[in-house]
């Protein structure tokens, strides 16, 4: 599944959950769902006036979305959905921001506000470091400007020429070296074109 994070409402307790075990991207989207502990029954939820919103902003304060449901010409009448709505987000890499959602249902208002940062992409190689000014993944070795195009290659913390590296891969495999019935390891390379 996608980067997510996931927030619940009890509408009887008026306490909130929020699951943020799957945030791990920049593109991520927030679901809002909501629960009745005083009446679960088949796990359906029955509003009578629900409103709530989404307000995203940055550090500084800057209103990056605000979302209020429900839609124009719509109404909530009940749900047996984990999930009633969604709204989709993109952060920026090592930025702070804070999330707040406000929930009206039958006179009663609660909201919540969540802090995040911006996550990192994952690690491409266990070499490579993290440079703040590009806010991305570096080689310990610059990219080489011939023109050529290249593959990184780890067990050699260097790069190679993407053909040789396709060739070599290919011949493993022609070879009879490479055998798909048994879990086996793939040797770490990224083609990455020259810009």
């Amino acid at each position: 599944m996608s980067s997510n994070i996931k927030f619940n409402l009890d509408l009887y307790t008026g306490e909130w959950s929020v699951d943020d075990s799957a945030f791990n991207d920049i593109r991520t989207t927030v679901f809002l769902g909501f629960t009745d502990s005083e009446n679960p029954v088949n796990n359906v939820v029955n509003f009578n006036s629900l409103h709530f919103n989404f307000l995203l902003s940055d550090a500084d304060g800057n209103v990056l979305k605000n979302a209020s449901f429900p839609r124009d010409n719509h109404l909530y009448i009940s749900t047996d959905q984990d999930y009633l709505e969604s709204l989709d987000c993109l952060l920026e890499v090592d930025k702070s921001f804070t999330l707040k959602i406000s929930v009206d249902e039958s006179g009663s208002h609660t909201e919540i506000e969540y802090e995040m940062i911006g996550p990192r992409p994952k690690k491409p190689y266990t070499s490579w470091y993290w440079d703040d000014d590009k806010k991305g993944w570096e080689a310990p070795v610059e990219y080489p400007t011939d023109g050529t195009l290249y593959a990184w290659d780890e067990s050699s913390l260097s790069w190679q020429d993407a053909a040789e590296v396709a060739v070599n891969n290919i011949l493993v495999v022609a070879s009879g070296q490479g055998n798909y019935t048994e879990e086996s390891p793939q040797p770490e390379v990224e083609i990455l074109s020259q810009e």
